[in-house]
């Protein structure tokens, strides 16, 4: 199989789309028989792609026709990602419909990366256990919200209250306030053995 791909590879950067039963052509000359070519010079000259790289591009008259940026196929997958530059070019493609690569018609789908969404996006909602009741869709999960009049004149009255609690002096430290307390017991000790 490697000197298979690399015979493929060396003699032209494009691919042989093989049928599906690709595992009957074992060898570049089964490859040449298989595409009814006389010699393996034939085949460099007339291949246009091979399986074996990692690559997939599509045919000639299809680079031609659009400006395509990046081709990727998915792993294992008979699908191909196509990155296009212009939008007109999108647009061709998809009133085309059917992309015919060699011997098979590949379906044209846009890609596009915004509709993917995290799986935190369809939670359920367990307070109504309907199906396709989503949890960002329920009406009765609605937080108040902090522009309304009660949540504002709360927080001013909470604030109020509890302003003097909160602030402390800019140069306090806790080391500071266990001195003074063990010096004022110290105090007291003594008080108390003079009298």
């Amino acid at each position: 199989m490697q000197v298979r791909r690399q015979f493929l590879c060396t003699n032209k950067p494009t691919i042989l789309l093989t049928p599906i039963k690709s595992k009957e052509l074992k060898s570049a000359t089964s490859v040449t028989k298989f595409l009814g070519l006389r010699n393996k010079n034939a085949l460099s000259r007339k291949v246009l792609a091979h399986t074996f790289s990692g690559h997939y591009l599509f045919i000639l008259q299809l680079m031609l026709m659009y400006q395509i940026q990046e081709v990727k196929r998915l792993h294992k997958m008979t699908i191909v990602k196509v990155l296009l530059s212009k939008t007109e070019d999108v647009v061709k493609i998809l009133k085309d419909n059917d992309v015919q690569i060699v011997y098979s018609m590949a379906k044209v789908e846009p890609f596009d990366k915004g509709k993917s969404r995290l799986k935190s996006h369809f939670k359920q909602c367990r307070k109504f256990y309907i199906l396709n009741h989503i949890v960002r869709e329920c009406t009765k999960k609605r937080k108040v919200s902090n522009t309304s009049v009660y949540y504002v004149e709360s927080r001013k009255a909470w604030y109020k209250l509890t302003i003097n609690e909160m602030r402390q002096p800019t140069n306090y430290s806790y080391t500071d306030a266990a001195k003074d307390s063990k010096y004022q017991m110290e105090m007291k000790a003594r008080m108390d053995l003079r009298n």
